[in-house]
Parts: C-alpha cells; structure tokens; sequence
C-alpha cells in the first residue's frame, strides 16, 4: 500500500515503482473505498473502528477477498503481476483499517515539509470532493493536515510492528536510489536501473500531479514554503510539533 498526504510524492513514487519488471500499481482506483463502504453499509464513518474484524478472523478473510476481486475488475492486469501496489494517497486516513486487516502488507508512507505540503495543496487545482473541499483555504488545509498527522501518531502507538516504510520528500527527490533499494528489498525484490526513470513506466496514473511526476526527478519543489513565509507562518503554526519533530528548517527569525 502507497499512502501519504496529497502532494507528499506518492505520484512520482508511484511512477518510479512502475518502472520495475515485477511491480504493477492499480493508479487510485477506490479498493479500499470499496471495503469502507461495505464494512461501513451506510453508517457513519465514525463507526468504523468498531466495525474492522481482527486481521486473522474469517469477516477479514471476505473483506481481503472483496478487495482482490475488486482490484481483478478494476484493473486486471496489474492485479496479476508479481507485486501489486495500491497507491492511493489520503488511504493514510484509512491506514489502521489496512494495518489490522492486511497485518503483513508492506505499507509506503510518505512524508513532507508541513509547509510545503500546505502550499502545494492550497496551489493545486483538485477536483472537489469532502477532502479536497479543504485545500480552499490555508488554514483549513494546515488543520486538516495537523489531524492527519496526529493519527499518524496514534498510529505507531498502537501497531509498533506495523511494516511501514517511510519516505521523506526531500531525500527521496534529492537522491531517489538511496530511496527505491530500501523499498524493493523490503518487497523482496532486487533493484533494477528503470526505476529510475519515471517518464518510461507502465504505470495508469492520471491524477492532478501526472504531468508533472512524468519528469525527470528534481528538487526544485524543497522549501518553496520560503517564498511565502509571511503568508503561511500564523495558519501553520499548529503544524509547529512535526516541523520540528520531523527536524525541518525551523521558521526565519
């Protein structure tokens, strides 16, 4: 599973996975939406913690059921390759539903500069939806992404073995090969030189970030935030705790 906030890599990531001889990815068809809702059967979405079975119950084994046969009618072919990745970035809420139900699953989340991942959401034409609704606005983006990140925590507190397998942005656009060794030998895989090139990948992404993730990796998207800093400092300062937690450049004097 390929999880993150919006604009935190997953695109491109997803791009270079492709590239590999063994990997197909499934674009953001909604598998996991599919299971939410069908766990969910018109409640609302509050209940569902109460409602996920344990991983190793039979509900669980129908459940990861209904994702393969959704996945196999969505998007069949890459549903069969050797290694199949579900990329869908905000399925990060979604994350302890996946954790419990998929408990040996390789998940790759990726992370960013708060601020940049604020500006970009803010800058970026998305098509509307209840998540996107949010990045009208400034404040509202920070403090939707100030919650997710506050589940990100109660997450490692309560699955400490989970197999996550964190990318930060700004290493990954820096030196990408430093990035993909780790994550294809914790698929099992070994690394092949196309993934290095996301404009040549067999990957069925089309999302707000394709054209862009079909470049050549650069970092001239790193601490755009700078250039907005008097715009951006009083809403993200709830954002404060995982600046510094994630050990970002602090804000100017």
């Amino acid at each position: 599973f390929l999880v993150g906030f919006s604009r935190t890599g997953t695109t491109l990531l997803e791009r270079m996975l492709s590239g590999h001889s063994s990997i197909a990815s499934s674009g953001e068809a909604p598998l996991i939406t599919t299971v939410r809702q069908h766990l969910l059967q018109g409640q609302p979405v509050e209940r569902l913690p109460s409602l996920v079975p344990e991983g190793t119950s039979p509900k669980s084994e129908q459940l990861r059921d209904l994702f393969d046969r959704t996945a196999q009618n969505m998007v069949p072919e890459a549903s069969q390759s050797p290694c199949f990745v579900h990329k869908q970035p905000m399925n990060i809420i979604d994350l302890p539903m996946i954790l419990q139900l998929w408990p040996t699953a390789v998940v790759i989340r990726t992370i960013r500069d708060p601020r940049d991942v604020v500006l970009s959401c803010f800058a970026q034409h998305f098509a509307p939806n209840g998540i996107n609704r949010h990045f009208l606005d400034v404040e509202a983006t920070a403090q939707m992404l100030a919650s997710v990140l506050e589940l990100s925590e109660s997450i490692e507190a309560r699955f400490p073995n989970a197999n996550i397998v964190d990318v930060r942005y700004e290493s990954f656009v820096a030196d990408p090969e430093s990035t993909l060794r780790p994550i294809l030998d914790r698929m099992g895989l070994e690394f092949e030189d196309g993934v290095l090139d996301p404009t040549q990948t067999n990957s069925i992404q089309q999302t707000p970030s394709f054209l862009e993730a079909t470049k050549n990796v650069h970092t001239q998207r790193t601490e755009r935030w700078r250039k907005y800093e008097e715009q951006l400092r009083a809403p993200c300062r709830i954002l404060d705790r995982w600046i510094d937690k994630g050990g970002w450049p602090k804000w100017s004097p």
